[in-house]
C-alpha cells in the first residue's frame, strides 16, 4: 500500500469501531494505521505495528515513540493522529526502524509501565540513592536517584542492567518486602564489614589455626577460607562479616569477646601479626577503635567487653508499604533473543534462615566493594566546583526563595513547580496577597534563558509585586510593569506574562495575559476542559497606549472543582530524542487523568512524564506551572 498522504479530494476513511468507541479516524493516514495494524483483504497485518505495551500505548514503527489513546479515541485513530506530526514518518516517505531496536523500545516501556504500576517493587533505594533490582536481588551502584524515585534517568540506567540480568530475563521479579530485607540486611553487613576492619587490629581478632583457619572471637569456632596472611589480608573482613551476620553468639549491640587464654587454647599459638599501626593511647581517652584484649579502660570510659567497638546505628532505609500489589513477572515479551552487552551480571544473594528467624547472607560474594574505594581522579574531576559554579548556585538559590511560600486561602488549594534549565532562570511565580483580600495569580517567562534572562526575571517579577500591591485593575497592573521596564529591554528582550486576580468573595477570577500560553481550566466533575486566552502583546516591545490597547481582561465565574493551570512554553515545546514536541495535548491529557487528586498531585504527574517523554535529552528551556483547584 502507497503511504504517502491521499490526494485532495479523496473520501475520508469510513468509521471504526474500536476499544467500545465508534470514532471517525480524524487523520489523513488513519485508513493506514487501520490496514497496517489490522490487515486487508488478502494480506496479515504488519507485525511492527501491532507493537503494544501492557498498558496499551503502541510504538511507533518510526520514531519509537510509545503513543497513549487520547480521550474519547480508539488507540488506531490516536496513532494515525501521531503521524501527522511524526518527523520520522516523514508525511509517509520516512523508513520503519529496525526489528531488534523496536522490540527494545516495547520492552523498555513495558519496565516504565512496571515502575509507575509498582512503585513499592520497582522503586527500593539504599539511603545514598542506589537502586535494588527485584530480579537479581543486587544492588546496581551505576544506577542511582537523588530522591529515591524512579525517574527517566533512573529507568534508563536501570534497563541497561537489567537486558543482562539473567533472573529478569527468565521472568523473576521479586516481591518489594523481600528486596526491602536483603536491602536493609546488605548495609548491615557493609557496617559489619567497616566495623571488623577496626577490630583487626586487636589481637582477639587475629586468631588462627596451623592450617589457617580463622577463629571467631564471639562463639570460637573456626572457619575455613579465611586468611590472615599475606594479599588476602584486604578481604578478610568482608568474609568475617559474612560469618558474623549468621554467628549465633554475634550481638550487634553487645558481642562477646572470648578471654585471651581461651583464644590462644583453640588456635594453638599466638595471634597473626597485624600488617598495619597499632591504636594508640592519647591522654586520658583511648583511639576510636577497641581496647587490647587484657587492657584496662581509662576512668570513666564504658566499661565493654575487650576487642568491642559499638556499632554505628544503621541509617534507616526507603519504607515500603505494608501491602504490595505484586505484580506477575515482566519477561521480554518478544519472541527472538534480545542483544546483550558484554557484561558480567552480579550473582545473585543467597539468603538462608537461621533459627532467629531472621534472615542471613551466608554467601556475601554478590556484595561489592564499590562504596569503600577510593575516588578515581576522573571522577574527582568531574565532582571540582569553580567559583563561578558556586555562584551560579547561590543566585539559583535565591531565585527560589524569591517565589516564596504557596498562599493559604480558605476553599483553595496550590501548587508550583520551579525548574531551571540551566543554573539561573528566565521564568518566574507569584502569589500576591492584594489589600482588600483578594489574591494576585502570575506567571512569567523572559526570553532566552540563564544569567541575563534571570536578572530581567528578577526585574519583572519585583515590578509585578509593587504595581500590584498599589491595586488597580490586572490590565492596569500590567500596563505599569511593561512601562517601567520596557526601556531597559531597549527591544531586545521580553517578557509573557498572565496574570489573574481571585476573588474569593465573588467566586471569580479576573485574568490577563500578556503573548503568554493559555490558561488551562478543567472541571473533572463536569469534565469540561476550555483555554483562558485573553489577547494582549508581550511585555517589554511597546510601551503606554499601544501596550494598554492590546490587553484584554476575561472575568471567570468559580465552580467547585475547577483546576487552573498556568505553565510557561518550556513545557509544551520540549522535545524527546526523535525531536518531537510534548505538546498540549500531552499537557492536556495529564490535567484530565490527575485534576481530582489535587493540583499537588497534578503538577508532580505534569513533571515526572515530562521528564519521561525528554528521556536522556537535556532540557532546552525553563519549565514552571503554577495550579489553583477550588474546593469541590
Amino acid at each position: 500500500m502507497d503511504p504517502r498522504p491521499p490526494k485532495p479530494g479523496a473520501q475520508p476513511p469510513p468509521a471504526r469501531q474500536a476499544g467500545g468507541i465508534g470514532i471517525r479516524v480524524a487523520s489523513r493516514y488513519g485508513q493506514l494505521v487501520l490496514e497496517r495494524m489490522n490487515g486487508k483483504a488478502g494480506s496479515p497485518p504488519d507485525p511492527l505495528w501491532k507493537l503494544r505495551t501492557r498498558d496499551e500505548r503502541w510504538i511507533c514503527p518510526y520514531c519509537g515513540t510509545a503513543v497513549a489513546r487520547r480521550p474519547q479515541r480508539s488507540l488506531e485513530d490516536s496513532a494515525a493522529l501521531h503521524l501527522d506530526s511524526c518527523r520520522a514518518f516523514n508525511n509517509g516517505r520516512g523508513q520503519t526502524r529496525p526489528h531488534d531496536e523496536l522490540y527494545e523500545r516495547l520492552s523498555f516501556e513495558e519496565l516504565v509501565a512496571a515502575a509507575q504500576a509498582d512503585p513499592a517493587t520497582w522503586g527500593v533505594f539504599d539511603p545514598d540513592g542506589s537502586w535494588w533490582c527485584p530480579s537479581c536481588l543486587c544492588r546496581q551502584n551505576q544506577v542511582r536517584s537523588r530522591n529515591g524515585r524512579m525517574d527517566p534517568l533512573v529507568l534508563q540506567a536501570a534497563w541497561r542492567h537489567l537486558r543482562t540480568c539473567p533472573p529478569y530475563l527468565d521472568g523473576v521479579v521479586r516481591p518489594a518486602v523481600e528486596l526491602a530485607r536483603i536491602r536493609d540486611l546488605s548495609g548491615r553487613v557493609q557496617q559489619i564489614q567497616r566495623w571488623v576492619g577496626q577490630q583487626l587490629a586487636f589481637e582477639a581478632w587475629r586468631y588462627c589455626r596451623g592450617d589457617g583457619a580463622w577463629i571467631c572471637p564471639c562463639c570460637l569456632g573456626t572457619i575455613p577460607g579465611i586468611s590472615l596472611r599475606g594479599d588476602s589480608w584486604s578481604l578478610a573482613p568482608a568474609s568475617i562479616a559474612s560469618h558474623l551476620i549468621a554467628c549465633p553468639r554475634f550481638s550487634l549491640e553487645s558481642p562477646p569477646v572470648a578471654r585471651e587464654d581461651e583464644l590462644r587454647q583453640t588456635a594453638g599459638g599466638p595471634p597473626m601479626p597485624y600488617p598495619g599501626n597499632t591504636p594508640t593511647r592519647v591522654g586520658t581517652t583511648t583511639s576510636r577503635m577497641a581496647l587490647p584484649v587484657g587492657s584496662t579502660p581509662p576512668a570513666g570510659s564504658p566499661q565493654l567487653g575487650s576487642g568491642f567497638t559499638p556499632l554505628p546505628t544503621p541509617m534507616p532505609g526507603p519504607a515500603i508499604p505494608a501491602r504490595v500489589a505484586h505484580r506477575s513477572p515482566l519477561p521480554f515479551p518478544f519472541s527472538t533473543p534480545a542483544p546483550t552487552l558484554p557484561a558480567t551480571p552480579a550473582p545473585a544473594a543467597t539468603v538462608q534462615e537461621i533459627t532467629t528467624g531472621e534472615p542471613t547472607v551466608a554467601d556475601l560474594g554478590w556484595m561489592d566493594g564499590l562504596d569503600n574505594a577510593p575516588p578515581s581522579a576522573a571522577s574527582a574531576r568531574l565532582r571540582m566546583t569553580t567559583p563561578q559554579d558556586e555562584e551560579v548556585d547561590q543566585a539559583r538559590q535565591l531565585q527560589e526563595s524569591f517565589m516564596g511560600d504557596l498562599p493559604q486561602v480558605p476553599g483553595f488549594h496550590f501548587a508550583a513547580r520551579f525548574d531551571a534549565c540551566t543554573g539561573v532562570s528566565g521564568d518566574f511565580y507569584a502569589c500576591v496577597p492584594l489589600a482588600n483580600g483578594d489574591l494576585g495569580l502570575a506567571l512569567g517567562d523572559v526570553s532566552g534563558h540563564g544569567v541575563q534572562a534571570g536578572l530581567v526575571m528578577t526585574m519583572a517579577r519585583k515590578a509585578l509585586e509593587i504595581y500590584a500591591r498599589q491595586g488597580g485593575s490586572p490590565a492596569e497592573v500590567l500596563a505599569h510593569v511593561n512601562d517601567a521596564i520596557a526601556d531597559d529591554l531597549g527591544g531586545r528582550m521580553f517578557v509573557t506574562m498572565v496574570y489573574g486576580v481571585l476573588s474569593p468573595e465573588r467566586r471569580t477570577i479576573t485574568w490577563v495575559r500578556a503573548g503568554h500560553t493559555p490558561v488551562i481550566r478543567f472541571n473533572p466533575i463536569s469534565e469540561e476542559m476550555t483555554e483562558i486566552k485573553p489577547r494582549g502583546m508581550v511585555v517589554g516591545m511597546k510601551s503606554g497606549p499601544v501596550f494598554r490597547q492590546s490587553l484584554e481582561e476575561e472575568v471567570v465565574r468559580l465552580e467547585p472543582g475547577d483546576m487552573f493551570l498556568l505553565y510557561t512554553d518550556g513545557i509544551i515545546e520540549a522535545t524527546n530524542l526523535q525531536d518531537e514536541e510534548f505538546g498540549f495535548d500531552r499537557l492536556a491529557e495529564v490535567v484530565r487523568r490527575f485534576a481530582d487528586e489535587g493540583p499537588e498531585a497534578m503538577v508532580e504527574q505534569v513533571m515526572d512524564r515530562l521528564r519521561h517523554f525528554r528521556g536522556p535529552r537535556p532540557r532546552s528551556d525553563d519549565t514552571t506551572l503554577l495550579a489553583l483547584m477550588v474546593e469541590p
